[in-house]
């Protein structure tokens, strides 16, 4: 179902140029219309379909990225060739265009739900960083950042920063030279 989908909209969506689409089954179709940049790609995966069929101005990148659809006996110059030769086509009819504002309408919610631990994986897969990349810029107990001039020793910048007067780690008062919570200061050193 999913490769007739995508099938019946590559038959409508290619007006200009020439299309030819090897499926994951090893079967190949060709869309064309009037005279225009050529392309060929390979489907390697009905996840590429499926993902094709939803979203196809995200995920054709996508599949390019993870090897999923590759150009055959092309660039992927040529295919985006055909692609933005079709796209700046306007559409043949206001049904059409209602139907396209609708799909995206209704996906919309479904695209955009972004689940707790979906929202975890993706912040971890985005920001969280190993301690080699601060090695890099900071010293070694990570308080200052580390020289660039090799002539002038990381201690000395130390030596040079104001001493601060802090209370108690019991004290919850704030420390107005930094702003920050003298127990947050007193647990940290």
């Amino acid at each position: 179902m999913r490769k007739s989908a995508l099938d019946m909209f590559l038959r409508r969506f290619i007006t200009i140029g020439r299309l030819a689409v090897r499926w994951p089954d090893g079967r190949t179709k060709i869309y064309e219309g009037r005279p225009g940049p050529e392309a060929a790609v390979v489907l390697r995966s009905r996840g590429a379909v499926w993902r094709l069929l939803l979203n196809p101005k995200l995920s054709l990148g996508e599949a390019y990225m993870d090897g999923s659809l590759v150009p055959l006996g092309s660039s992927i110059h040529d295919v985006l060739a055909v692609v933005l030769a079709n796209l700046w086509i306007k559409p043949k009819s206001p049904l059409v265009s209602w139907l396209r504002r609708t799909a995206a309408r209704v996906w919309r919610p479904v695209d955009q739900f972004n689940a707790a631990g979906r929202a975890r994986r993706n912040v971890a897969h985005h920001y969280d960083l190993n301690g080699e990349l601060y090695s890099l810029f900071l010293d070694r107990d990570r308080s200052t950042p580390a020289p660039i001039s090799p002539r002038e020793p990381r201690r000395s910048k130390k030596r040079r920063q104001p001493k601060r007067t802090t209370s108690p780690p019991s004290s919850a008062s704030t420390d107005p030279a930094c702003r920050c919570s003298t127990s947050a200061v007193a647990g940290a050193a």
